[in-house]
């Protein structure tokens, strides 16, 4: 098994004004080092467009970086601030659910993961290669999740509103739409 608790680890919200810092410095830093970013707002509101289902309006998070076809967010709505959340960005793949009690065990795992020679380059491609986490969460990682037993569980305990999740593309629509009025409202 493996333990997400985040025990002994702690989060402390900022004010909105150094998180905004810290965000652009994050991004400064993820866009060097080559990784995939929003390039304008209305990308950044697209990305929220698959976090159907959470039990926290999707405007209450902030994205933090992208893997491929995952999207990982730092979560500000009551009772999951400070969370990191997941979304999968594939065709009919309703997988919005919780990746970490906080970003310091999210990188905590990630550390413990590269220690242990889970995380790799592929010679070949120079791709990060992530092996099968046997003493970690597997939803902390960026693959895709093809254990869906241990991804319904995640989600009913972390209050994910499954009847959403099974009405899919219905409840994705509702919330571009959501989105699409917020663009309109901003001009972006």
């Amino acid at each position: 098994m493996y333990d997400t608790s985040g025990a002994g680890i702690s989060l402390m919200l900022d004010d909105p004004q150094d998180l905004r810092a810290a965000v652009a410095a994050y991004r400064a830093a993820a866009t060097g080092a080559g990784l995939a970013w929003p390039a304008d707002p209305g990308e950044a509101l697209d990305s929220l467009g698959f976090a159907i289902g959470t039990p926290f309006p999707w405007r209450q998070q902030v994205p933090l970086f992208r893997f491929d076809l995952i999207l990982f967010t730092f979560v500000l709505g009551a009772g999951h601030e400070g969370e990191v959340w997941r979304y999968e960005f594939t065709p009919d793949a309703w997988d919005t659910v919780r990746a970490a009690d906080s970003v310091a065990s999210l990188f905590t795992t990630w550390a413990s993961a590269i220690t242990a020679g889970l995380i790799s380059r592929d010679a070949l491609n120079g791709w990060l290669q992530v092996g099968e986490p046997r003493d970690a969460d597997p939803l902390a990682f960026p693959p895709s999740v093809t254990h869906y037993p241990l991804l319904r569980q995640r989600q009913r305990e972390c209050g994910v509103d499954l009847d959403c999740i099974d009405r899919g593309f219905d409840c994705h629509e509702e919330l571009f739409s959501e989105i699409d009025a917020a663009r309109s409202a901003l001009g972006v």
